[in-house]
């Protein structure tokens, strides 16, 4: 379970991973791994122009009527955009055109007088195929891990970090550029425990997108579907001071931009 907290002095999230023991003879070292690979290139891509997306729609709800925002090409299918060097386009719906308002590196944002409404989806599909991305990832370490749990995290870089936990656990420093993540569970039940619940809230709260566990039977993702509200915030702590795993999910889904996949 991955276990997040508060540093006291710092205010800053920790999630202690132990990338080392000390033991005689001197540091004993746990494996870990920097690759990326073209599928984790895409899910960077994908999380990179959300998160730019998300910074002009603040500014622009300063001063306009959001009403949509339409993603194109359509429909949204990212084993489509794997195989494309087409960029992603979000037009955003303001009511008077105002052409583009941000270029970077794989999206175009620009504001439109109409527009479609179909962005959600675009959050609904990073979410599945980062499910399917982990599970492929991590299948080694679900098998031969025994009661070792492992941590897998994304970067905005494309960049995947994998590291080896601990008996039972897995736990690291925050790293700034964290997108998606996912660690595993030596059992068969890939469903959050209340520890990882609160590391999901912190890791939502610096806007992260989505996170996931996986085992050998199969995978869940948590994921933000738009932005994190106080709202959301509130009803996922709800969550974590039940303190009863039984009635999480059920809480967890009265969050009105959480959703979980089953992959």
């Amino acid at each position: 379970m991955a276990r997040g907290f508060w540093d006291p002095i710092g205010d800053a999230t920790v999630y202690s991973f132990p990338l080392a023991e000390i033991g005689r003879g001197g540091v004993l070292r746990r494996y870990s791994e920097v690759f990326s690979d073209s599928r984790s290139t895409l899910l960077a891509r994908i999380a990179r122009a959300l998160l730019a997306l998300e910074d002009i729609l603040e500014e622009l709800a300063d001063k306009y009527v959001v009403s949509g925002v339409e993603v194109e090409p359509e429909p949204v299918d990212l084993d489509y955009l794997e195989t494309s060097d087409a960029p992603l386009r979000f037009l955003v719906c303001v009511g008077r055109r105002l052409g583009v308002v941000e270029e970077g590196d794989g999206y175009v944002i620009e504001a439109v007088e109409h527009a479609g409404n179909n962005l959600l989806l675009l959050y609904d599909e990073l979410a599945r195929y980062f499910g399917h991305y982990a599970r492929r990832r991590l299948a080694n370490f679900v098998r031969v891990g025994g009661g070792t749990e492992y941590f897998m995290a994304v970067m905005d870089s494309g960049e995947v970090f994998l590291a080896e936990g601990e008996y039972g656990r897995v736990s690291i420093p925050a790293v700034q550029g964290m997108v998606l993540t996912a660690h595993t569970h030596p059992s068969n039940v890939y469903w959050f425990s209340i520890p990882d619940l609160r590391t999901a809230l912190d890791f939502f709260s610096h806007r992260g997108l989505a996170t996931a566990v996986v085992t050998g039977a199969g995978a869940t993702v948590l994921y933000r579907r738009g932005f994190f509200t106080l709202e959301d915030y509130e009803t996922m702590l709800r969550a974590v001071k039940s303190g009863d795993e039984r009635v999480v999910l059920e809480l967890v889904r009265r969050a009105p931009n959480i959703r979980v996949e089953f992959v």
